[in-house]
């Protein structure tokens, strides 16, 4: 992990918030939020070091998290947050799971990694099921693996020679 001055200086008021929030709950609110913070920004950075570091000042794996994780270009990131209990089937706004996210975002191995820990391969959000998600940004390779592991789409799926 590079230790940026804003990553130091956040960590740093992190710590000594969390020193000094004992006894105050508004000071530990805080600490939490900043660590969340860091933490999301690791999870979607796909940065290791540094989410494991947040975890150990008690960040806690959640549905944000996880989708920005299923975005990133680490599939580890996304087994690290996996398992520290991070719900697979979450959503955040508009219920979008993670396997939106990684279906949209067209990385295939934490699709599977996704499906392997018991995604729901029909989960529905505003635009539709993960299927629809990956036909929607043209990601041939992870249409292959849902079609193939069984995922419905909400659309009419019109193949055509250029489509795989």
């Amino acid at each position: 992990m590079i230790m940026t001055p804003k990553r130091l200086l956040a960590f740093t008021v992190a710590l000594w918030i969390s020193i000094l929030a004992v006894d105050h709950d508004r000071f530990r609110e805080k600490a939490n939020s900043i660590i969340q913070a860091e933490f999301c920004q690791a999870s979607f950075k796909g940065d290791i070091s540094a989410m494991k570091l947040w975890l150990a000042f008690g960040a806690k794996p959640n549905n944000m998290t996880l989708n920005w994780a299923a975005s990133s270009r680490n599939p580890d990131a996304l087994r690290l947050l996996l398992d520290h209990g991070a719900d697979v089937n979450s959503t955040i706004k508009f219920g979008t799971t993670p396997l939106h996210s990684a279906a949209g975002s067209g990385y295939a191995e934490n699709v599977r990694l996704l499906l392997q820990s018991g995604a729901n391969i029909n989960a529905r959000d505003d635009i539709g099921t993960p299927l629809d998600c990956a036909l929607e940004n043209h990601q041939t390779e992870v249409v292959y693996i849902l079609k193939q592991a069984g995922a419905k789409a909400e659309r009419e799926i019109v193949f055509t020679e250029f489509t795989f």
